[in-house]
Parts: structure tokens; sequence; C-alpha cells
């Protein structure tokens, strides 16, 4: 969060509200991000909001530019994976909390999901192909 209010990724968010996204959502008990790695299937990454409460429902969260679903919620599902890998206690949905400073509340819904295996399904199907054609 601190480089999204710095403008270190160049945008310009005056107008974003975040405190009234939090406030309108009943996004509470945020955690700050942390470094997964899923030693199974050799990835790992740091996710913006690991867990939070949304409307009451456990959630992983990432503040995003776009909202592009299948690609943010494959990233979100990989890194909710390698959280219960690592033992951590199961979100029941992820989302996507889009930066947009162009509403008239200064802030967009954010997008949810519950399908968290089928997201993660297409991330290893992904994860696969990648690894065919670089190696890696």
């Amino acid at each position: 969060l601190f480089i999204i209010k710095t403008g270190k990724l160049g945008l310009s968010l005056d107008g974003w509200d975040f405190p009234a996204m939090v406030k309108k959502h009943k996004i509470t008990n945020m955690e700050n991000g942390e470094k997964l790695v899923s030693e199974k299937h050799k990835y790992g990454g740091l996710p913006d909001i690991p867990t939070c409460e949304l409307d009451g429902v456990l959630t992983i969260a990432d503040i995003k530019r776009t909202a592009d679903k299948v690609k943010n919620f494959q990233q979100m599902a990989a890194y909710e994976m390698a959280r219960r890998e690592m033992g951590q206690p199961a979100n029941a949905q992820m989302a996507i909390l889009p930066l947009n400073d162009k509403t008239e509340q200064g802030f967009s819904k954010p997008v949810i999901s519950t399908d968290i295996d089928k997201y993660f399904d297409l991330f290893l199907y992904k994860r696969r192909e990648f690894r065919k054609i670089y190696g890696v």
C-alpha cells in the first residue's frame, strides 16, 4: 500500500479513496503481505493482502490496476494454495481490489470469486506449459 500511496507505480491516485472502499465493503482484519512458497509446485510470491475479512468472509485480496479476472484469480489461487501448503488457515474467497479513481465515490466494487480450485488448476496448467517451453 505504501507504493500505491507514494505514487511509485506512476498512477494518479488523488481521487482513489481506499479507506472509503474498506469501509463500504466491510474489509477488516487485513494482514500485510508475506512471502509464500510452494515447495510441492516450485513457485513463490508475495500477495498484497494474504488474508482479511470482506463482508465477514475470509478472503485473500490483491490490489490491481486492471481487473483481469482470469490472470489475477490464477495468481491469487496460487498464493492461497501456497498458504494452505504452509499450514495457514484457508480463505473462502479471492478478491481483486481495483485501483480506480474515475468513479464518483473514488473506488470500484471488489471483484470476488470462490472458485479457488478451478483457478489453481488453470495456474498449474499454465505453469506446466511454461516449464515445457522454458525449462524452468
